[in-house]
C-alpha cells in the first residue's frame, strides 16, 4: 500500500507594518537623478529583498506639520482600531536633537552615555511632552504585539533606524524593547541606544528584467517602475584616472565659480576637504568607500564608492567584493535602509527555523 503524500505546508506569511512618512521625496534607483520610488515603498522592497513572502500593512504620517502630536495621535487611533497581529514594525522616521545641546549632571552628554542616562534624560525638563507621550504609546503598542513565528520572547519586533546625522541623536531611539539600528559608517547615528549594526550603504545592480537591490541576483524594482535614464556612473565607469579625476587646473576653476565642472569629474577626498566642501571625518569615511567621489549638483549629495582597478575606474559603493564586475549602477544608503533589511532578514530566519522539524 501507498502512503498518501503529505501536502506542502503553505508558506509562512508574516505580517509588518511600516510607519513612514506621507510626503517623502522619490528615491532614484537607477541612478539617473530622477526620483523613482518614495521612501516607504523603497522601504518594503528592502523587506520583502530578505523576505519575499511577507505582507505589509503601512501608515503614514505628514510629518512636516506638528510631528509629536500627529504621531501620537496616530499611535492612538492604531490602538483603538488596529486589531491585527503584526510581526514585526518597520519605523523609519527620524527626529533629532544634538548632544551638544544637552547637559546631564551639569556635564554635556557622550553618545555612549545614552544608554546609561536614559531614564534620567526622559525626565528633564527640556524633554518635550509631546515626546514622551508618542514613546510611551509606541512602547504599549510594542508590548501588545505577538510574534507569530519562531522567536524566544514571542514579543512582536520594532525597528527603528538611528538616523544619519552623526552629531545628534533619533529621538525614537528612546522607545524601550525595540530594535535600533545603526549604520556600519561614521555617517549615521552612533550612540549606546543602538543596539544593532547593519549595512548603511546597498548596491543597486542593473539586470536584465529590473533592478537588484541587495546584491541577491533577483529583481527587486522593476524596469517599469524607474525614469529609466542612464545612470551618472556610466560617465566614469572603464575610464582611466586622468580622463575622469579633476586636474589642478579644474579645482581652481571650480574654486572661482565654474560649478558646472562639478558633474563632469571625479575627486579624492582630499581635494573635496582643500575646496572647503567637506572635514576630515567625512574625508576619512569616504575613504573607506573608495578613493574617489561624485558630486551630484542636482540633488547637492556626495556619491562616494568610486575604486581604480587595473588603472581603469569602478563604481562599488558598498564595497562589496562580489559586486566587482557587476553593473552597479547606484547606491542607496541611510538607516532607515539599514533597519528594513535587518527586519527581513529576522524575519526569514524566523520562518526558516519555524519550518524545521520539532
Amino acid at each position: 500500500m501507498i502512503s498518501p503524500t503529505k501536502p506542502p505546508s503553505p508558506p509562512i506569511r508574516p505580517k509588518v507594518l511600516i510607519i513612514d512618512e506621507a510626503n517623502s521625496d522619490l528615491i532614484d534607483v537607477d541612478g539617473d537623478g530622477i526620483g523613482d520610488l518614495p521612501h516607504h515603498e523603497l522601504m518594503e522592497r528592502f523587506i520583502q529583498a530578505e523576505c519575499p513572502t511577507v505582507e505589509c500593512e503601512k501608515i503614514l504620517f505628514d510629518v512636516k506639520n506638528r510631528f509629536w502630536n500627529r504621531f501620537s495621535n496616530g499611535f492612538k487611533v492604531l490602538h483603538q482600531y488596529k486589531k491585527e497581529e503584526y510581526d514585526a514594525i518597520n519605523m523609519s522616521l527620524a527626529s533629532y536633537k544634538a548632544y551638544d545641546e544637552i547637559t546631564v549632571k551639569g556635564q554635556p552628554i557622550k553618545p555612549d552615555q545614552m544608554h546609561t542616562e536614559k531614564e534620567i534624560l526622559r525626565n528633564q525638563s527640556w524633554f518635550n511632552p509631546s515626546v514622551d507621550n508618542a514613546l510611551d504609546l509606541m512602547e504599549r503598542f510594542l508590548g501588545k504585539l505577538k510574534n507569530q513565528l519562531w522567536n524566544p520572547t514571542k514579543q512582536g519586533w520594532m525597528y527603528i533606524g538611528a538616523g544619519n546625522v552623526s552629531s545628534s541623536f533619533n529621538w525614537l531611539n528612546f522607545v524601550s524593547g525595540a530594535i535600533h539600528v545603526g549604520g556600519e559608517l561614521p555617517l549615521s547615528s552612533h550612540n549606546s541606544l543602538v543596539n544593532r549594526l547593519e549595512p548603511y550603504i546597498f548596491n543597486v545592480v542593473k539586470l536584465d528584467e529590473g533592478f537588484d537591490i541587495n546584491s541577491d541576483g533577483r529583481v527587486d524594482v522593476s524596469n517599469g517602475e524607474v525614469s529609466g535614464g542612464p545612470s551618472f556612473a556610466l560617465s566614469f565607469v572603464g575610464k582611466s584616472l586622468e580622463e575622469v579625476l579633476a586636474s589642478p587646473l579644474e579645482l581652481q576653476r571650480i574654486k572661482q565659480g565654474e560649478d558646472a565642472l562639478c558633474h563632469k569629474k571625479l575627486f579624492s577626498g582630499q581635494q573635496l576637504r582643500a575646496l572647503g566642501w567637506i572635514d576630515g571625518d567625512l574625508e576619512k569615511c569616504f575613504a573607506s568607500l573608495g578613493s574617489y567621489v561624485f558630486f551630484d549638483t542636482k540633488r547637492m549629495v556626495f556619491k562616494p564608492g568610486f575604486h581604480l582597478s587595473h588603472g581603469r575606474i569602478l563604481y562599488n559603493p558598498a564595497n562589496k567584493p562580489e559586486d566587482n564586475g557587476k553593473h552597479v549602477v547606484n547606491g542607496l544608503s541611510g538607516t532607515s535602509i539599514s533597519a528594513p533589511h535587518a527586519l527581513g532578514k529576522d524575519l526569514q530566519t524566523a520562518i526558516n527555523r519555524s519550518n524545521e522539524p520539532s
